[in-house]
């Protein structure tokens, strides 16, 4: 005969069970509409014709994952970059300094910023709206090198779960990668035979 103790036991083990099934059943939905979203920022991603379409479907399909308000895309050359587009067109043609911290998003490292403030790239900025929680992470393609920055207004938003989410949306912006080096990559080969073509204006002379 079971006793109440031991009924109690295994009523706490068959409580936990039942609440880690619960958990997996979570996680299962939540994996399942994640590949969804990606698959339908692939189609979107596909039907991309210039560099502004193919970042600005990128930034779309990430949005439901990162739980981002606002974000911007830096362009760089050299030392300096520029912000080449943004879901705030304000932003548009700010102004930037290569930092190491920069560096680091340009190799593709995915930072968070828990506190803009007190880094000298961010401070500047981190009174204005917008800009209390950011996560930045690289974008590369064909003759282009940029920085995605994810923003919000509240402080603390991005964390932990949201840089391994921006982990598991790596195929998503491979595929923009992708997309850029289709449409990108012939024109600029085309560009460069026309650069070592013969110039028809010697004919004139």
């Amino acid at each position: 005969m079971i006793g109440n103790s031991e009924l109690e036991t295994l009523g706490d083990k068959l409580q936990t069970t039942l609440v880690e099934l619960m958990r997996c059943r979570e996680r299962e939905a939540r994996y399942r509409e994640e590949s969804q979203a990606l698959l339908c920022g692939v189609a979107t991603l596909a039907q991309a014709q210039s560099l502004e379409q193919v970042l600005e479907s990128l930034i779309l399909a990430l949005k439901p994952f990162i739980g981002f308000e606002q974000a911007d895309v830096v362009a760089w050359e050299a030392v300096g970059g520029s912000t080449h587009l943004s879901t705030q067109p304000d932003e548009v043609g700010r102004t930037w300094s290569l930092t190491p911290l920069f560096s680091r998003a340009i190799e593709g490292e995915t930072l968070v910023i828990y506190d803009p403030a007190q880094l000298p790239e961010l401070a500047p900025l981190a009174g204005a709206p917008g800009w209390a929680s950011v996560m930045m992470t690289g974008l590369q393609g064909p003759g282009f090198s940029g920085v995605l920055i994810c923003r919000h207004s509240v402080a603390g938003t991005f964390d932990l779960k949201s840089k391994a989410a921006m982990q598991r949306c790596r195929p998503l912006i491979s595929q923009a990668r992708g997309m850029a080096e289709e449409v990108f990559w012939p024109i600029s080969r085309k560009y460069d035979r026309a650069e070592h073509e013969y110039p028809a204006e010697l004919d004139l002379v």
